[in-house]
């Protein structure tokens, strides 16, 4: 015989339920057509009129017509049982689920909550034959397992939703069931920017490869990725991200040992592998850098690459990479770019391809704060140079032609692919490893680095 519920009835008085009922048949605009609409409104009345905050239902329609009616006109939250978990986690874990910067700028990146179902519908994909429920349930089972798992929503300065990451449990791969972007303006970079998100989001559980599930995904998004090193396998996009910094030799290795189980019992068909091996049988800068794009943060310390130490002021520096952070947010276009350039006068030597660290100098003490891949090396009339990188640099025109000088002559470095170190290289460091390998220091203009400082540096900053 099934026991007695033992939950106890909050005590509320009819009038006040009356009256939330008639407040929510206003807002809805019509009377409710049948039973169950009936039902649904008086437990939502009764909610709000009993002080309880939330309604828990597994009725799909409740959960689409009348969660932001109860929301605005009852101060009511209808979830799903799923959805319930992820709103006492975000009680629990409140920073998370704050909008933070992207990259300094008015974007923002934060957890989703249960406020946030409206701008979550908006990445439903219709064109693309993808049914609402399962969309939905894909949703909810991403808010069921928090906080092991993550819906992180990108917002434009504006706070209307661009981009939508759900990552999975986890696990020895970073799990992506759900990648969407909605189209704007930027729609291109913010798609390389959520790549370049994949990454440090790997990087802060711990994982080396990435998986991406979702087979809705925009295809401006799928783009970005094999854009950025991904790779198609039978179950989707796949990356490998390294945060090594290892010889030619020891690549192979390192490779496979990032390698997911599944991906290791056909890893004949890396391409990382055969390229590994291929820069071992000819070293070549192309080949090196191809494979630390690929696989980044990886440095292949020994490859026959090209580095150049460039000095940079701070008050361009933290515009342009967000190093120093500043009050001041970075330009948007300019903050969520994954290439940037650089602008000077003289002619040091620089030519692509090579690898550019950047040393920063200030009030206080200079440091070498990041690496950067060296695409491509421009010189010419400083207005035509302007004109053509304007978007991707921190100088304003008259700073541009002051650069130039009495020549109009300006040299535009093209990088892309910063990587600002976690813990910079202080001045006092870097003159130690100079004065023990027994080179000197150019720092007032771009100068080449050997081959053994580059190493030293980039084995401290890891």
């Amino acid at each position: 015989m099934p026991r007695p519920c033992q939950y106890p009835r909050l005590p509320v008085h009819a009038q006040s339920v009356d009256q939330q009922v008639q407040a929510l048949i206003e807002a809805i605009g019509h009377q409710p057509h049948s039973p169950q609409d009936r039902s649904d409104l008086n437990h939502i009345a009764y909610a709000s009129a009993a002080g309880v905050p939330t309604v828990v239902t597994r009725d799909n329609p409740v959960l689409r017509r009348l969660r932001p009616i109860a929301a605005g006109s009852a101060g009511v939250g209808v979830v799903s049982p799923e959805e319930l978990v992820a709103l006492v986690d975000e009680a629990e874990a409140a920073p998370a689920y704050m909008p933070a910067a992207l990259l300094g700028t008015g974007y923002n990146v934060k957890e989703a909550g249960a406020g946030d179902n409206a701008l979550l519908r908006q990445f439903f994909s219709t064109a693309s034959g993808e049914k609402l429920k399962a969309f939905e349930r894909a949703l909810r089972a991403l808010a069921a397992t928090r906080p092991s798992s993550s819906r992180l929503l990108i917002t434009d300065p504006y706070g209307a939703p661009v981009a939508l990451i759900g990552l999975a449990p986890e696990s020895d791969v970073l799990t992506v069931p759900i990648v969407r972007m909605i189209r704007t303006a930027l729609q291109a970079t913010v798609a390389a920017q959520v790549a370049s998100l994949l990454r440090s989001c790997a990087a802060d559980r711990g994982v080396h490869a990435i998986g991406v599930s979702d087979q809705y995904a925009n295809p401006l998004v799928l783009d970005a990725l094999l854009r950025d090193g991904f790779y198609l396998t039978d179950g989707g996009p796949l990356a490998l991200t390294l945060p090594a910094v290892c010889r030619m030799t020891d690549l192979s290795v390192a490779i496979r040992d990032a390698l997911p189980e599944v991906a290791k019992e056909r890893e004949e068909s890396s391409p990382w592998l055969t390229a590994s091996q291929s820069l071992v049988d000819a070293p070549s800068a192309q080949v090196a850098l191809a494979l630390e794009r690929q696989l980044r943060p990886l440095c292949i310390i020994d490859a026959p690459v090209d580095v150049w130490m460039v000095p940079i002021r701070s008050q361009f520096s933290a515009p342009l990479f967000g190093y120093p952070q500043e009050l001041l947010e970075r330009p948007d276009r300019l903050g969520i770019s994954v290439e940037h350039v650089y602008y000077r006068g003289g002619r040091s030597g620089e030519r692509a391809p090579a690898r550019v660290i950047w040393y920063v100098s200030g009030e206080r003490e200079g440091v070498v704060m990041g690496r950067s891949e060296l695409v491509e090396v421009i010189d010419g009339p400083w207005e035509k140079i302007y004109s053509r990188f304007r978007r991707l640099g921190v100088y304003k025109r008259d700073q541009v032609k002051a650069t130039a000088g009495s020549g109009g002559q300006v040299r535009a470095l093209r990088v892309i692919n910063t990587d600002v170190f976690r813990r910079p290289l202080p001045l006092r460091t870097l003159r130690r490893f100079a004065q023990e390998l027994g080179v000197g220091l150019q720092l007032q203009s771009p100068s080449r680095v050997s081959p053994e400082l580059f190493a030293l540096i980039m084995e401290e900053v890891r």
